[in-house]
């Protein structure tokens, strides 16, 4: 989409998907998914690696879909599940908490399934739990770290100076930094960003990236590359 516009796209994978292999706990709550009126997608690796597991369980005349985002609830309407609840204006815990289907009153004592990957935030199931929902996770993906070569790195920021960073996540960040070589560091941080959320563009002020991050307005890839257009007509005007 960005070269479709006349950008250069610069591809840097800072998050390597690894699915998880069998699991007895992922083939128990498939046994059971019936217990769970609510299903809750993290992300389209989410809906990628849980579908497998759970996609012929699931009853979508009793069950209820949510995912985190656009995109992940596109993913899950291209898996054939069409009623899927997602918040309009962001992709992540806190919009996502705000659908009055999450409220309180309507999951006090609801079975809630959490399909993500290993680890990562606990806002979404810490609140969901205020709010009397019983959550169980089902992690079925992990993210890992690629592998690289400081020759290479080194090469690529001698080579390349970004205008604009596009960063998903705070982990995504976090590894950007620990691969860029030292004597690049200052024009990774001078660069634009466009983050997904406020939560990230707080982070990249706690690293020490020097221009307030631009936060999507829609939470899908036209949102990222409108933000990326509008920062560009921003510098040319």
């Amino acid at each position: 989409m960005i070269r479709d516009r006349g950008g250069i796209a610069l591809e840097y994978p800072l998050l390597e998907i690894v699915p998880l292999g069998s699991s007895r706990t992922l083939n128990a709550i498939a046994a059971q998914l019936e217990r769970f009126p609510v299903l809750i997608f993290i992300s389209r690796n989410a809906v990628q690696y849980g579908l497998p597991w759970f996609g012929e369980h699931i009853n979508p005349t009793r069950q209820r879909l949510f995912a985190v985002g656009r995109s992940t609830a596109q993913a899950l309407q291209q898996a054939g599940f069409d009623a899927v609840r997602y918040p309009g204006g962001g992709a992540d815990s806190e919009t996502l908490l705000q659908l009055p289907e999450l409220a309180a009153e309507r999951i006090d004592g609801t079975g809630i399934l959490i399909v993500r990957g290993l680890g990562g935030r606990e806002l979404l199931a810490q609140t969901l739990r205020e709010r009397g929902a019983t959550i169980t996770y089902a992690e079925v993906y992990e993210r890992v770290q690629p592998c690289y070569d400081l020759a290479h790195e080194t090469e690529f920021w001698r080579r390349h100076s970004p205008d604009i960073v596009i960063l998903t996540s705070c982990e995504a960040a976090n590894n950007l930094l620990q691969r860029v070589p030292e004597e690049f560091q200052d024009k990774l941080r001078n660069a634009d960003t466009v983050v997904m959320s406020r939560r990230i563009a707080d982070y990249l002020v706690e690293l020490g990236f020097r221009q307030p991050a631009a936060i999507i307005r829609q939470s899908d890839d036209e949102g990222i590359i409108k933000m990326c257009e509008e920062l560009c007509r921003n510098k040319n005007a």
